[in-house]
């Protein structure tokens, strides 16, 4: 019998905070101060590990250019034999549980998901703690202010049963309230996820009855056994029922929220698909598919930032065995009928470790990467094309980017989806790789564009966030928070529109046209006393850099 799996395996991605086990985070964006409370003891802080952690902090001992797991490992292999007793035992800890997914990256996609699984585990959280008050006790190095670090486990303010989903169809959910954490480096944004596990049996399927939501984008992506993308059925692209539009295709009126259907076939491809049906039966490589895990994802919905489905209820789900039957069916539902009453605060998260994230470069080039590296997709969405710019207090304590913005609908402020537009659009979002904390996120449209289409985004501190003067108008501000370094992540949809075509085959190495050049952010490192005075153009010319 083809049943949906309501516990099944595990699967894990970067946007899959609905497919891990519950961790419950938060930290504070409202310290008053970001930078780091060193205090240390005039004995403590010669020992020998904290000797070897500056070093590693500035950059001295650099295991050098390698992905950002293995370059945590190497930097963990320099600070374990200099820690000693309960400090130590942490370090070990989260050397073996990230090393553990570099190994298995080698060996294939079958051992890369139980090791990625530990990542997502509260139990990390914990480690991480210990390794923080840690080196605080030996070093008297702590970031932020440490009363107002995230909670362990062992204080989760989450009342039992708080984070699970409401809809029995769509048992996993993901939100900016309880997976807005590493791994899974969501887009809080008005993103919210939600997902349901399947087991195939040949010659069964499964339709998905819903409803367009109010938002920019939507999709329902089915992956295989490994976690693989399979075809995705993306906004415009899905028919709608009979005598209904597709509101991604032309205006429709506002009171109105037209059905589709879709289809989900137990077989494989055949040469002439049917329009809305993803066929599962095979893997991304061809091999008999034992299952997977079907993501249904929202961006921008036009209800807001809050944890919402965009106006419409999660599809209804009907499941058929070969012969035909109906074999389980759960009707369209409603996952936020009532308010949630938890907060981001409540929830257990990472704390700030004085630990560097990535290999750091005085002028960091974009990754396109968005599974990090992995040999499996890990459910990252191919409708978008991922960027990111890692950076560090090394170099300076302001991080200026600068760059063309897409034009895009604006949803929520009236526009159809299907207005005339460049991209659907376009998030930017910041991180400390090691937290997976969403410092900041903002939509295009909640970013201040010039007249001339550019935007300046600045990253600091609160302490060192420059001042709005005549000379550097409109710069949009994001929050490094308490870390030693952060990445910056853009997130473009959908993949196949023109232009990004144009940037993705920019961002692959190929040459960029004068056409697409200005759209590839420009980034330097500045002080806040030169923003002040001249803004982006300042930065760049104290930098060298050639403006575009």
């Amino acid at each position: 019998m083809v049943r949906i799996q309501r516990n099944g395996w595990l699967a894990l991605g970067l946007t899959a905070g609905l497919l891990c086990p519950p961790a419950w985070a938060a930290p504070s964006n409202s310290a008053p101060s970001d930078r780091a409370i060193v205090s240390p003891d005039p004995i403590k802080s010669t020992s020998a590990f904290c000797t070897a952690l500056h070093r590693v902090d500035a950059g001295i001992d650099e295991p050098g250019d390698l992905p950002p797991y293995e370059h945590l490992v190497r930097v963990l292999d320099l600070l374990i034999p200099k820690a000693t007793g309960p400090l130590r035992d942490s370090l070990t800890q989260m050397h073996d549980t990230f090393a553990a997914v570099s190994r298995a990256s080698a060996q294939g996609p079958g051992s890369v998901l139980p090791a990625f699984a530990k990542l997502g585990d509260p139990a990390l959280i914990d480690v991480e703690h210990r390794i923080a008050e840690g080196i605080k006790a030996e070093c008297g190095i702590a970031l932020g202010d440490p009363a107002k670090w995230p909670r362990d486990t062992a204080h989760s303010a989450v009342p039992a049963g708080a984070d699970q989903s409401a809809c029995p169809g769509w048992p996993r959910q993901s939100n900016a309230i309880f997976s807005n954490r590493f791994p899974f480096t969501i887009d809080t944004s008005g993103a919210n996820y939600w997902g349901f596990n399947y087991k195939v049996e040949p010659g069964g399927s499964i339709d998905i009855q819903g409803r367009f939501p109010r938002a920019r984008y939507f999709s329902i992506l089915p992956n295989d056994m490994h976690t693989d993308n399979l075809h995705q059925q993306t906004d415009v692209h899905i028919n709608p029922d009979p005598g209904r539009v597709n509101p991604w295709r032309m205006e429709f009126p506002a009171e109105s929220q037209p059905p589709y259907t879709l289809h989900l076939v137990f077989g494989p491809q055949p040469a002439d698909p049917a329009p809305n049906t993803s066929y599962v039966g095979l893997t991304k490589h061809g091999e008999p598919n034992a299952g997977g895990i079907v993501v249904y994802r929202i961006y921008g919905s036009d209800l807001g930032d809050k944890p919402n489905s965009a106006d419409a209820p999660l599809p209804a789900i009907t499941v058929h065995a070969p012969d035909g039957h109906v074999t389980q069916h759960f009707d369209e539902c409603q996952p936020y009928a009532k308010p949630l009453t938890v907060a981001f605060e409540d929830v257990p998260n990472f704390p700030p470790l004085p630990l560097p994230g990535f290999y750091a470069v005085k002028q960091p080039t974009l990754s396109n990467s968005s599974n990090y590296n992995l040999p499996v997709d890990v459910l990252a969405n191919p409708d978008v094309q991922y960027a990111s710019l890692f950076f560090t207090h090394r170099f300076g304590r302001l991080f200026v980017i600068h760059g063309k913005a897409f034009t895009s609908p604006d949803t929520r402020h009236g526009d159809s989806p299907s207005a005339p537009a460049e991209v659907e659009g376009w998030t930017m979002c910041n991180y400390n790789l090691l937290a997976g904390i969403a410092q900041t996120c903002l939509m295009d449209h909640d970013l201040t564009i010039g007249k001339d289409g550019f935007y300046t985004a600045v990253v600091s501190t609160s302490d060192d966030r420059p001042r709005e003067t005549a000379a550097a108008p409109g710069a949009n501000w994001f929050d490094w928070g308490p870390y030693l370094d952060n990445q910056m992540t853009w997130r473009f949809f959908p993949r196949d529109s023109a232009k990004i075509k144009a940037l993705t085959a920019a961002l692959a190495g190929g040459q960029a046209s004068a056409e697409i050049q200005p759209y590839l952010p420009q980034v330097v490192y500045c002080d806040k006393s030169v923003f002040e005075t001249g803004g982006w153009d300042a930065c760049a010319k104290r930098a060298g850099l050639a403006q575009r």
